[in-house]
């Protein structure tokens, strides 16, 4: 009895971890699911707020709907051993489709749009995923500020993934290289766009931020048809 309430504990406790709560978009009720291992950003927390502010500003003609980082970062963020959160994830819909249902099949057109993008950065996309020490050398070619759209790296029936490579100054003067790794989803009829930001490590880097981000979406998925 005793190892059936400690397995349901750690059950609930899991649990609470992976969802994040119901958000209202136009009329619907959608379930929110934070990557595992992320807490969310709150406002009542002075730092969380600006966080907050920041990246609503960044995604303007958007509805950021929540934020979360990884919970050993936001905790030093929150006490200042940290300066900056860099490894993070964030929900956002156009203020456009807020009220609008979305048919499946805009993803699609979404994922068509991306892949004749005349922009997209295949060299150095081949150099991210390829082992060696040009890799780093390129990276160093970035300049702040600079992104570069590495296009799309997989399609599925209800959701396509594409990446951008971007160097930021965070914190204190620190430079780094981060990949953003987006999917764009439609959840109850709703266009949702989840973005993973993780910093570029080595050629690993981007197919690992992939497979996470497509379990992301399986649970997100699960959580609002379950």
């Amino acid at each position: 009895m005793v190892r059936l309430r400690l397995s349901a504990i750690i059950f609930a406790i899991c649990a609470t971890q992976a969802f994040a709560g119901e958000v209202t978009i136009g009329a619907v009720s959608v379930s929110l699911t934070a990557p595992s291992g992320y807490c969310e950003l709150d406002d009542k927390h002075e730092d969380d707020a600006r966080v907050l502010k920041s990246l609503s500003a960044l995604v303007n003609q958007s509805k950021l709907l929540a934020v979360y980082a990884a919970c050993e970062q936001l905790k030093d963020f929150r006490s200042g051993k940290r300066t900056y959160l860099s490894e993070y994830a964030e929900y956002f819909i156009p203020l456009v489709v807020v009220g609008a249902n979305a048919p499946v099949s805009v993803v699609k057109m979404i994922c068509g749009k991306l892949l004749d993008r005349k922009d997209v950065d295949a060299r150095l996309r081949k150099i991210i995923t390829d082992a060696g020490p040009r890799i780093q050398d390129t990276i160093k070619d970035l300049q702040i500020g600079e992104t570069r759209f590495l296009g799309v790296l997989d399609e599925e029936p209800n959701v396509c993934y594409f990446a951008v490579l971007q160097k930021i100054q965070a914190g204190q003067g620190d430079q780094i290289t981060t990949i953003n790794l987006t999917a764009n989803t439609v959840i109850k009829r709703k266009l949702l766009t989840y973005t993973v930001f993780a910093p570029y490590v080595d050629e690993t880097t981007l197919s690992n931020l992939l497979k996470k981000q497509k379990e992301n979406v399986r649970e997100l998925a699960a959580a609002n048809y379950h």
